[in-house]
């Protein structure tokens, strides 16, 4: 676990000058995920008991924790929030302190009860959410204002292909953390129109985003049983190089 807030790098200037100090901060944990919960062992989770220690004193709780707290504390962040990280939870609780989310009680009742806990990483994982869907929408303009105006049909068809072979690598390369995140809501709506613009699945009314990523993950999951990608499926069925 380390202590030293994460910084952005390899994204062009355009792009990070968008975002102040503490928004590119959450942004890099994001692009550059700390190691999650779930791969905690032994030592990084006694690590993470020495850290509610100290912080439940930095948060002006008298009594400290005795041993059975912590431990129960640590497994229950390691159980239930698995794919989150000691880095973002350290700037939740600071973000929190500091009365930045509005839907959080700074008045902790003398507690680091669970629910504290909770009602903190919640708050920051909404924020956290706005600051995604804030870079995505910047790399879309970038990406707008690259493309050319007239761009072909043809050259929108592999565009599209790009878009569906990026996720779906993701997909299969961590699964578990792919369905739990938050970030992919753009990606979702402009997979589904994809596939139903070539009638590659049938329209659905599904509910909410909730609804269209499981849809998304379900074809995921059909190609996946096919032991193919999606680009080399499609190609294959519409008969067409994988290349334009």
């Amino acid at each position: 676990m380390s202590n030293l807030p994460m910084q952005l790098s390899g994204l062009p200037t355009t792009l990070t000058k968008e975002f102040n100090k503490p928004e590119s901060e959450v942004l890099a944990y994001i692009l550059n995920k700390p190691k999650t919960f779930k791969e905690y062992g032994n030592e990084d989770k006694q690590k993470l008991g020495v850290y509610l220690v100290a912080i439940s004193k930095y948060l002006g709780i008298k009594d400290p924790l005795d041993d059975m707290q912590r431990k129960l504390l640590v497994n229950t962040l390691c159980e239930e929030m698995p794919t989150f990280t000691y880095e973002e939870l350290n700037k939740a609780i600071q973000m929190a302190a500091m009365g930045k989310f509005q839907e959080v009680d700074t008045n902790h009742y003398q507690h680091l009860s669970p629910q504290y806990l909770s009602a903190m990483i919640n708050a920051y994982k909404k924020h956290r959410g706005n600051i995604y869907q804030k870079y995505q929408r910047l790399q879309e303009r970038i990406r707008r204002e690259k493309q050319p105006e007239n761009i072909s049909k043809k050259d929108m068809f592999y565009l599209g292909l790009d878009l569906l072979d990026n996720e779906f690598n993701d997909y299969t390369e961590n699964t578990e953390q792919y369905c739990d995140s938050e970030y992919r809501n753009t990606q979702f709506k402009h997979i589904y129109a994809f596939l139903i613009q070539h009638k590659l699945i049938e329209p659905k009314n599904y509910e909410g985003i909730d609804g269209l990523k499981t849809y998304i993950i379900s074809w995921f999951k059909a190609i996946g049983k096919k032991d193919t990608t999606p680009r080399t499926y499609i190609c294959k069925k519409f008969n067409i190089p994988t290349t334009p």
